[in-house]
């Protein structure tokens, strides 16, 4: 660890690149995340698990403080999609994030995409399942859906009895206020990212937060669809150039 260096600790999920080893001999290597060129300014500490919920965010933060007793470090929080759940599921004696599969087809170019609608959702439910707590420092481990019987009837459950996308934004606001309050009294900083489309509605709430805006845009997606820095039309992450923009804006404005 360089000492002339602050401290970054990166919490999200795949979209951040997800990778703590060496930098990749290739710049289009598919594993190439946010986190390389950020540590030309920080020491990195990649926490990121692909497939991760928000809830499964907010505990990787609390158990790496809890864990590493950290100081004056700054942690940058990545927001997920809203319809991903985390939490623990005695089935597999694990915790499990569930999320749906979904492809760029689902976008409908020249407006707002409709990741985030509920329609969209139902009807392209083929879900995934990843390990997010006892291999969060190691291997991510991922669990076949046909193993998973009780979780998918559960997800299906909640996707349509229960998620309310305005519902579960507010929820979310109202455990990043806790989590900051808990990161500031370790001694600690917090930095947001939204990744997701934003609605109207969300933009207030975020401008609150002090949420990190490129080009104008609190959405990470819809930027990056913009400029068209996505893999592919069945990819949505990130190009390594992409990246590269990225970590030069947020380091030029808001790390």
């Amino acid at each position: 660890m360089n000492i002339d260096k602050p401290n970054l600790v990166i919490a999200g999920c795949s979209y951040l690149g997800h990778t703590s080893g060496p930098l990749p001999e290739k710049h289009n290597d598919p594993f190439y995340g946010i986190c390389y060129p950020l540590r030309k300014s920080f020491n990195v500490t990649d926490i990121s698990v692909s497939g991760n919920s928000n809830d499964g965010i907010i505990r990787s933060i609390y158990h790496y403080i809890k864990e590493y007793n950290p100081k004056n470090t700054t942690f940058l929080f990545q927001v997920t999609y809203l319809h991903r759940v985390g939490g623990y599921f005695n089935n597999f004696k694990d915790w499990i994030n569930v999320q749906p599969q979904m492809l760029i087809e689902n976008y409908k170019h020249g407006g707002k995409n409709k990741e985030n609608d509920i329609f969209e959702i139902k009807n392209s439910l083929k879900p995934l399942l990843t390990s997010e707590w006892k291999n969060i420092f190691n291997n991510l481990s991922e669990i076949g859906w046909h193993e998973a019987t009780p979780i998918r009837n559960y997800y299906e459950s909640f996707i349509s009895s229960k998620y309310d996308e305005s519902i579960e934004f507010n929820e979310l606001m109202f455990k990043l206020d806790l989590l900051k309050s808990f990161v500031n009294q370790s001694d600690n900083h917090i930095k947001f990212m939204w990744w997701p489309t934003t609605l109207d509605t969300m933009i207030p709430m975020l401008s609150k937060f002090n949420f990190f805006k490129i080009d104008g845009e609190y959405s990470i997606l819809d930027w990056s669809l913009k400029n068209k820095e996505y893999v592919s039309f069945q990819d949505t992450h990130l190009t390594a150039k992409g990246h590269d923009v990225l970590a030069k804006i947020l380091l030029d404005t808001y790390l």
